[in-house]
Parts: structure tokens; C-alpha cells; sequence
């Protein structure tokens, strides 16, 4: 009873770093997405 406990709260540890490494990593690639897209449009001006 124990081990799966400790099992169960170790996935749950798990699932929600990688949830924030995700939103991390899209919160980054939107932002370089978007400077790639400024940059773009500056130098058609």
C-alpha cells in the first residue's frame, strides 16, 4: 500500500514538471516566433 503511494505521488511529481516545461518551451518558441515575425516585417520597411 505504501510503494504505490509513494508511485502514485512520484507520477504526480512528474506529470506536472513536464506540464511546465511545456509551457516554458511554448511560452519561448511563440516569443521567438513572434520576434522572427517583427524582425521580418522591419525589414520589408
Amino acid at each position: 500500500m505504501k510503494i504505490s503511494l509513494i508511485k502514485a505521488v512520484l507520477i504526480l511529481f512528474v506529470i506536472i514538471s513536464i506540464s511546465f516545461v511545456i509551457k516554458d518551451m511554448s511560452k519561448g518558441i511563440s516569443n521567438t516566433i513572434n520576434n522572427e515575425i517583427e524582425y521580418k516585417i522591419e525589414k520589408m520597411f
